[in-house]
């Protein structure tokens, strides 16, 4: 099988720290710098993916002096692009290089928080399948 046809689930983090919308933005880079993770996926009651809040939105933040005692729904990326937990790498591959981003919510059919995959763990996995 070809790296590029393994599923999302396959090498996904099943467990990404994830928050509530009326957080604060100090709890919030909180666990970023907990869990070594460069964004939170904010959901609802239900885990549906609601947002992302990212390095980058804590960037805009400080350049547009907007205190972290706000809540995260306020400076979140609202209605994030996601990727169902069955699809193939290369479409997580495609969607982040075509987009920019760094971070990709993975999700079931009913839109549910199920991981997430980070270009760092791209690149990881990438080089360790050629050690294989």
């Amino acid at each position: 099988m070809s790296y590029a046809s393994r599923k999302v689930s396959e090498i996904m983090n099943p467990n990404p720290p994830k928050a509530s919308p009326n957080e604060k933005v100090e709890d919030i880079v909180r666990k970023m710098y907990e869990h070594g993770s460069s964004s939170v996926i904010i959901v609802d009651v239900d885990d549906h993916v609601i947002g992302i809040f990212t390095e980058r939105d804590l960037v805009k933040m400080v350049a547009n002096k907007i205190p972290t005692n706000v809540e995260v729904a306020k400076v979140m990326t609202k209605n994030p692009v996601t990727l169902k937990y069955d699809e193939p790498v290369s479409k997580a591959i495609i969607i982040m290089s075509e987009k920019g981003f760094r971070n990709l919510p993975i999700v079931d059919e009913e839109g549910r928080l199920k991981g997430l995959i980070t270009s760092r763990m791209l690149t990881k996995t990438f080089g360790e399948f050629f050690e294989e």
